[in-house]
């Protein structure tokens, strides 16, 4: 539920914190290392993708990645994207160029 909240906005304002913040209650802090255990490469997909980190950037979020990435025993795969969009509209093409796409996280 207090993610539910979140995301519409109705968490309630917390004295002495500026109006831009928030309070995790303890029980949803984790250690590093629970979330995503010794056990990570014994884990079948439909585990994995039941779960979710919460991270304040994209920027942390990479690194969090890279930590998980770091801990697969499996070789990389690389994944292919793409560096243009298909449409009729000539105002999608200006307003998506390939510095843009190249640009998003995923």
């Amino acid at each position: 539920m207090w993610l539910l909240n979140i995301g519409s906005g109705n968490l309630p304002e917390i004295s002495g914190l500026p109006c831009d913040s928030i309070e995790i209650p303890h029980q949803m802090v984790v250690e590093e290392n629970l979330i995503y255990s010794e056990t990570l490469n014994d884990m079948e997909v439909e585990q994995l993708r039941k779960r979710v980190i919460l991270a304040p950037t994209n920027k942390k979020t990479l690194e969090i990645n890279q930590s998980i990435i770091a801990k697969l025993q499996n070789e990389p795969h690389t994944f292919y994207s793409s560096d243009s969009i298909i449409s009729e509209d000539q105002n999608d093409l200006q307003n998506y160029p390939p510095e843009f796409l190249h640009a998003l996280t995923p």
